[in-house]
C-alpha cells in the first residue's frame, strides 16, 4: 500500500482592515454599532470572517491578474461522447394512442 503525500494548506490570515471592511459590508440595522461588539457575537464573527476571506481572495485574484499570471483553470470535460441521432423506429405517441399500421 502506498502512502499518499498530503500537503497541508495554511489557513489564510485576513487583516484587521479586511475584517473591518467586511463588517461595514455585512452590517444590518439590527447589528451592534461597533466592530468590537459585533465580533463578540460568535455568529456575526463567523459571518464577518467569511466575508473578509472573500475580500482577501478577491484582492489576491486581482493582484494575480494585474501581474499577468494566469489563474489555474480546470480542463473542460471532453470525455462525453457526441450525441447521436436516434432512428425513428417506434413512435411512442402512436403506440400510446393505440394507432396501428395494420389498416
Amino acid at each position: 500500500m502506498h502512502a499518499m503525500a498530503t500537503t497541508t494548506r495554511q489557513p489564510v490570515q485576513v487583516t484587521d482592515a479586511e475584517l473591518r471592511q467586511a463588517f461595514t459590508l455585512c452590517r444590518a440595522r439590527s447589528w451592534p454599532d461597533t466592530f468590537e461588539e459585533a465580533m463578540a457575537d460568535e455568529t456575526r464573527k463567523r459571518l464577518i470572517t467569511a466575508c473578509a476571506h472573500g475580500l482577501h481572495n478577491k484582492a489576491a485574484r486581482q493582484a494575480q491578474a494585474a501581474q499577468g499570471t494566469p489563474l489555474p483553470q480546470q480542463p473542460l470535460v471532453q470525455h462525453w461522447p457526441p450525441r447521436r441521432a436516434t432512428p425513428a423506429m417506434f413512435d411512442l405517441k402512436r403506440a400510446a394512442a393505440g394507432d396501428r399500421d395494420e389498416d
